[in-house]
């Protein structure tokens, strides 16, 4: 964690699983940023996501090239997919062990390491978007100050490219979707539209 925090290499808009950080910060400066554009009356349009067991979907092949892309090499970088590599678990209860099973696609759970590995993995989405994104570990906001319909689109446009991001990152394979309810999909997620004029719950998809 302090080689990347040293060398700013995690995202600014990313609050979980740092120091000093929390939901609670990143609601801060929610409503900091928020109340700036009321003020100069104008409106948010804010869409609240949360992919289903992220932390689940994590690819141990691409973990070590991100690491790497990141100046992590060597060594560490050895030791670190030698930790992802062959894991296995299994349960015991009682003295009664149950059957090893691979352990294939996910961070390791309850480990230091995982949390800051997932970090890593998910690292690159706030670049994926035009407008703000934040995010508390693998919960996102996407959001924007409206002040026409260009940005109501361009939001749109945004929300499809963290459609695309997540079906190649996180290997979701869904429907297109969009914060508008003109295309009647089904809710299953949700996604908040706050404005001056409205607060609704828009359509989003089916993961």
């Amino acid at each position: 964690m302090k080689y990347l925090t040293d060398f700013q290499l995690l995202n600014d808009n990313q609050q979980g699983f740092r120091p000093s950080r929390s939901c609670v910060t990143q609601l801060l400066q929610l409503v900091h940023e928020w109340l700036q554009a009321m003020d100069k009356l104008g409106s948010v349009d804010a869409v609240f996501l949360d992919f289903a067991k992220a932390l689940d979907k994590v690819s141990h092949a691409h973990v070590p090239y991100k690491l790497e892309c990141y100046g992590i090499k060597d060594q560490i970088l050895s030791w670190l997919r030698d930790f992802l590599t062959s894991r296995k678990q299994r349960v015991v209860i009682e003295g009664q062990a149950s059957d090893w099973l691979s352990v294939t696609p996910e961070v390791p759970q309850g480990s230091k390491l995982g949390p800051l590995l997932f970090l890593v993995y998910i690292n690159d989405l706030p670049y994926s978007v035009t407008y703000n994104s934040d995010l508390v570990a693998d919960d996102a906001v996407l959001h924007c100050h409206i002040r026409n319909r260009l940005d109501c689109d361009l939001l749109q446009e945004d929300l499809s490219s963290t459609s695309e991001w997540s079906s190649r990152v996180l290997g979701l394979i869904k429907r297109t979707f969009g914060y508008s309810n003109k295309t009647g999909i089904k809710t299953a997620f949700k996604a908040l539209v706050l404005s001056s004029r409205t607060l609704a719950q828009s359509g989003t998809l089916i993961w």
